[in-house]
């Protein structure tokens, strides 16, 4: 190892590359010929020619860059520079809700440590790394930067793009980037553009002239800038260390005096990458590292052979201090700043007062940021990062647990992020913050936002919609819901409780067909969950929460609050202002509200969410007053659980949203990354442990503490309420007198409140119809034959059980029923109708395609027609098309019964049905009942005669009379003829009487007929 000088201008031995150039020999054998008339020095004219062209030009080119750079070196900020400006360079004030500092960015986070105290390993390792020829150049490495300039330039040629992706800058280069380019201090314009732009360049010449000047003039010794350079870095310890001593304490538990050569090496490998290079976060990865920079020691000198080979063997891992951990003088509220921090550089490279290549907030910079931490929510969330809170601390569950968890509470009204939850023990500075940094599946927690709530919007849904969980196929493929059933017709309600997948792509791709794809993205742009201009389809895994729809919890909370803010997004953000002690004119972002839904379609997507609450994983949510949720879980796929040793289906990742009308809540609980050596999965203990309830229960607590609870959402004016026939969509009026049962009301907005008539799917046209006819006198029996209906389902009123089968794998699956045209309709049904002579005469309903009836002919038969068609079981009046076929009669004749022995107005009635006039009468005296008809003239009984034939003949009936004497008793007269006729007196009679006479109209009679008792007042006399 080399031996540290005190001198500034150290020195270090640098091996040349020697070229060597080969000489050609001349051939005496083969000597040139010399051309005719040309001058012997024509050749080397030619060459100093175009040696005289290219100086003039490099000379011009060089002129110009001079005198550029000078211009832009000559400007105020960069002429005013002095030393005090890179030891003591102002602080940065971070303020809360309230306006008071909770945060300064200063130096007092560091312990300074001197060049004179640093170790001479730790200077070898630093300079072996990052600037090998740190004590040798004047400020600015040619070699280094050449290399540099080269690689861009096949860069450049590889993209099309300028590249300045390699800058070969020195510790003094870097030192004047961050002091120096920042902004004009009095105008507030920038000074160079973004990185890759002819404005990097200028910084880059800018930066090459003032390190050789501050070098030169000794404003930047050698000592101060490794000095300043080491007790400035970010070396990844947390707890908000800079520094290198603070750092080298927290690492190894001594001064940064003491390191040895691979903890030097360390140091120096881990600022390129304080998070991805922690040991405490990728121990692989800051092995690889360290032992890349010991090699570079090696490589330059610093080290012997025999050192590199001991420095080689040793691990990172073994010479770590045993407290690293502590959380002891952590910094409150440290997840909270790095939100802010990251959110403040972001501001001032969108305002092009850094380059976009900064990776700190530059020391010089005297700002105050105003931001919108609430300290009391978030010292609540510090505790349970700082896993002081059992129930919600997962090494409760188990002391080997590797989990993490993250979570963003957001203003529903202002967009403000107001704490955060970045990981377990987040203890350092600029750690990873989860709620940020871990960018994933969503899970079903935004199928709320991104399925259901536009569905409101633009499919005119209403709040009791039903639909069908069945098997469907999309691009071949066929999609399966968490659970691998399908449960048939269900309501909107269980759709989203139950996180069903089948429901939400449904909706998608009817919402996506009905809008078109490219107003569908804009949307997910405008709510900030399509932030890539790589995605341009919307497709089926943003209906399921599948790549590419990947998000952090931010956005999660940030999409979902425009629901409770009717339908209006807010970015989400820490950040409300930020001022500067300069004058540089303040940064107030814009966080003007954008209007992505209507207020009744987030208001009907919030009233879905409340009834999540009834689920078992957010009943932990429920309060007195209203709040609401939606929650979501990742799955290994079948390539994760192969290749991690995953049991297929095991959750890796569970997200939960908590709101109330006036915050959201997004919580993620998951792994880092999958590990095939480690449980990377949740464990039924760790499931049912339902860390993101309790989390989210525990954040409603925190903020009813300090805001009180929350109010709930009125229903806004453009949602009206809705009756109409369940499960119908487009929605119908229901029918009159229709069964309660089937008829539902719901919320809808007010635009989309229209019925439609009733009315069934369209019936099957009938194909054919085959008739045949058989006729036996004037019996006539028809035979019919119809196409049998297509659906042979619909001739069967529907159960309550619904089959479905996935037209991919042929599996069946069995679900519920809750609507069906049957049930309203009745089952389709085959109908006849027999027309006899134009007009309906018979008509048979059956669910037979082939049948038949039997009619008796009327006598003035003269055409019969069979007509066919498909109508409903309980709306006989919808029908198909029909087919007729017309059967043909024979002449139709009529068979006279014999009427000797039967009354006479039984053979009165046949002639006059069978259109004969009325039969003329005679009577006749005789033993037999009176009435009853002794003789018909002419005798046609038993003859067959057609209808003319019948209505030529003109009957004449004899019918038996009887003669009524005296000698009766009055009893005896009513027991045989008191129902004949009717006798004026004979109620005041009495029975025993002896009838001695009769009056018949004033004349007195011992007897008379009684066929002439018609019309006849009738007396009866006694003694």
């Amino acid at each position: 190892m080399t031996k540290k000088n005190n001198n500034d201008d150290r020195t270090l031995e640098i091996k040349s590359i020697k070229s060597l150039k080969k000489n050609k020999s001349e051939n005496p054998n083969n000597p040139k010929k010399k051309k005719k008339g040309r001058s012997p020095f024509f050749g080397q004219r030619i060459v100093a020619s175009i040696l005289i062209v290219i100086t003039v030009i490099g000379l011009a080119v060089a002129t110009v860059l001079v005198t550029h750079t000078l211009k832009l070196a000559n400007q105020e900020q960069f002429t005013s520079l002095t030393q005090q400006d890179f030891v003591d360079p102002p602080s940065t004030n971070f303020l809360d809700a309230n306006g008071e500092s909770y945060f300064e960015l200063s130096n007092k986070y560091r312990d300074n440590i001197s060049y004179d105290e640093l170790s001479n390993s730790l200077i070898d390792a630093f300079v072996s790394a990052e600037d090998s020829r740190f004590f040798v150049h004047n400020g600015f490495d040619v070699p280094r930067f050449t290399m540099a300039l080269i690689n861009n330039v096949f860069d450049t040629l590889k993209t099309g793009k300028l590249s300045l992706g390699e800058g070969g800058s020195t510790f003094t280069m870097q030192l004047i980037k961050n002091t120096a380019f920042v902004k004009d201090g009095s105008s507030g314009e920038q000074t160079e553009e973004a990185k890759g732009g002819l404005g990097g360049i200028d910084r880059k010449l800018v930066e090459i002239f003032l390190s050789q000047k501050f070098e030169k003039e000794g404003v930047l010794s050698k000592k101060l800038i490794l000095e300043l350079y080491l007790n400035k870095v970010n070396f990844g310890v947390g707890n908000n260390t800079l520094g290198v001593e603070k750092s080298a304490q927290a690492y190894f538990g001594k001064s940064a005096s003491e390191l040895n050569t691979v903890e030097s090496a360390f140091m120096a490998a881990v600022i390129n990458a304080p998070n991805a290079y922690s040991p405490y976060q990728n121990i692989t990865a800051a092995n690889r590292e360290t032992q890349r920079v010991v090699y570079n020691m090696y490589y330059h000198g610093y080290i012997s052979e025999e050192e590199y080979n001991v420095a080689r063997n040793v691990k990172i891992e073994d010479l770590l201090a045993e407290n690293r951990l502590s959380y002891e003088g952590s910094q409150p509220y440290q997840s909270y700043i790095d939100l802010a921090y990251s959110e403040v550089l972001d501001l001032l490279k969108e305002h092009k007062l850094v380059p976009e290549d900064t990776k700190d907030i530059p020391s010089n910079l005297a700002m105050k940021v105003h931001t919108n931490l609430n300290r009391d929510v978030q010292s609540g969330l510090d505790k349970v990062q700082n896993r002081e809170i059992a129930n919600l601390n997962m090494l409760t569950v188990s002391d080997k647990s590797i989990q993490q968890v993250a979570s963003t509470i957001v203003n529903n009204k202002t967009g403000e992020i107001i704490g955060t939850v970045g990981r377990y023990d987040y203890n350092g500075q600029r750690m990873s913050n989860l709620a940020a940094n871990r960018v994933g599946s969503p899970g079903s927690t935004l199928k709320p936002i991104v399925v259901y709530a536009p569905a409101f919007e633009h499919l005119g849904w209403a709040s009791d919609h039903l639909i069908t969980d069945e098997p469907i196929s999309y691009y071949g493929i066929s999609w399966k819901n968490w659970d691998s059933r399908h449960e048939g017709h269900i309501t909107l309600s269980r759709a989203i409780s139950d996180s069903r997948n089948i429901p939400a792509i449904k909706a998608l791709m009817d919402v996506r067909e009905a809008i078109g794809n490219e107003k569908y993205l804009e949307y997910l742009r405008e709510i900030g969950l399509v932030t890539s201009d790589n995605i341009t389809d919307v497709t089926v895994p943003f209906a399921i929460g599948n790549d590419p729809l990947n998000v952090n919890t931010i956005q999660i909370a940030g999409s979902t609050a425009s629901i409770f803010n009717e339908g209006q997004y807010i970015k989400p953000h820490t950040v409300t202002k930020i001022e500067f002690l300069d004058g540089t004119d303040t940064i107030e972002p814009d966080y003007t509200p954008v209007q992505v839904l209507s207020p009744g379609a987030a208001y009907l997507t919030a009233e879905k969410m409340r009834e999540v609450l009834d689920t078992t994983y957010a009943r932990v949510l429920r309060r007195s007053y209203p709040t609401y949720a939606k929650t979501g879980t990742v799955e290994a796929d079948d390539k994760q659980a192969s290749k991690f040793n995953i049991p297929v289906g095991a959750g890796i990742d569970r997200l939960m949203i908590a709101a109330t009308s006036d915050f959201t809540i997004a919580t993620w609980n998951g792994f880092e990354e999958l590990d095939k050596e480690l449980q990377t999965y949740f464990s039924p203990q760790e499931k049912n442990f339902n860390l993101p309830g309790n989390l989210n229960s525990y954040i409603l607590d925190l903020l009813a503490n300090s805001y009180g609870p929350g109010k709930g959402m009125s229903q806004p004016s453009d949602v009206v309420s809705i009756t109409h026939i369940k499960g119908f969509f487009p929605y119908q009026t229901p029918l009159e007198n229709m069964n309660p049962d089937l008829i539902s009301t719901g919320k809808v907005l007010k635009k989309h409140a229209t019925l439609t008539s009733a009315t069934p799917q369209d019936l099957s046209s009938l194909e054919t119809q085959n008739v045949t006819a058989e006729q036996i006198g004037n019996e006539l029996k028809i035979n019919v034959g119809l196409t049998p209906y297509p659906d042979a389902e619909k001739l069967i009123e529907a159960d309550a059980t619904l089959e479905m089968k996935d037209s991919i794998n042929g599996r069946t699956y069995s679900g519920t029923r809750l609507y069906d045209e049957s049930w309203i309709y009745g089952a389709v049904r085959y109908k006849t109708d027999v027309k006899v002579n134009g007009a309906l005469y018979e008509e048979l309903k059956t669910d037979e395609e082939n049948h038949s009836l039997t009619i008796s002919l009327p006598n003035d038969t003269s055409s019969v027609e069979v007509c066919s068609y498909y109508t409903f079981d309980k709306a006989p009046n919808i029908q198909s098309n029909q087919k007729c076929s017309k059967i043909e009669v024979k002449a139709n004749t009529i068979s006279v019964p014999d009427f000797t022995g039967q009354a006479s107005g039984l053979v009165i009635n046949w002639a006059k049905d069978n259109g004969m006039e009325q039969p003329a009468i005679s009577y006749q005296q005789s033993s037999n009942q009176f009435g009853v008809t002794l003789k018909v003239t002419p005798n046609i009984s038993g003859k067959s005669m057609t209808k003319e034939e019948l209505i030529k003949t003109k009957l004449t009936l004899t019918v038996a009379d009887t003669k009524i004497n005296t000698g009766l008793t009055v009893k005896q007269f009513k027991d045989l003829y008191g129902t004949l006729m009717t006798i004026s007196n004979l109620d005041s009679l009495s029975d025993d009487a002896l009838i001695t006479g009769y009056q018949i109209d004033g004349t007195t009679v011992k007897s008379f007929m009684l066929s002439t008792r018609f019309q006849k007042n009738i007396i009866i006399l006694t003694k």
